[in-house]
């Protein structure tokens, strides 16, 4: 190839030989550890009980689409010939429904008494005015 620039696509299910997106076609001899594996050695080696991954299950092939059957042509249908419509039977008069019993009416609290009115306070008198002081007598000039 002249133009590195330009790679060609790689169908992923031929085998081909791109190394992918993230690998530079370096060592592939290192093992590849899942992540839920990573640590179980060290845990291993402890003597503690590893929970062995559970195998992911093969997708299963989809099955290919049935082709659709083409729909065959309606047939037009004859025209029939013109009736005067049915009449619609009247439709039933609904039942009515039977009226809900009236609950009981509360009975009326009684009124309490009113009280009594008070007495109206008699006006007060009014106070008899004070008498004048009566004028001192002038003192007789001497």
């Amino acid at each position: 190839m002249e133009n590195d620039d330009e790679l060609e696509p790689v169908d992923p299910d031929s085998g081909g030989s791109d190394p992918g997106p993230g690998n530079d076609g370096g060592n592939d001899n290192d093992p590849v550890i899942p992540p839920e594996q990573a640590g179980q050695d060290d845990a291993e080696d402890r003597g503690e009980e590893v929970a062995e991954p559970e195998p992911e299950p093969e997708p299963e092939p989809e099955p290919e689409p049935e082709p659709e059957p083409e729909p065959e042509p309606e047939p037009e249908p004859e025209p029939e010939p013109e009736t005067e419509p049915e009449p619609e039977p009247e439709p039933e008069p609904e039942p009515e429904p039977e009226p809900e019993p009236e609950p009981e009416p509360e009975p009326e609290p009684e009124p309490e008494p009113e009280p009594e009115p008070e007495p109206e306070p008699e006006p007060e008198p009014e106070p008899e005015p004070e008498p004048e002081p009566e004028p001192e007598p002038e003192p007789e000039p001497e």
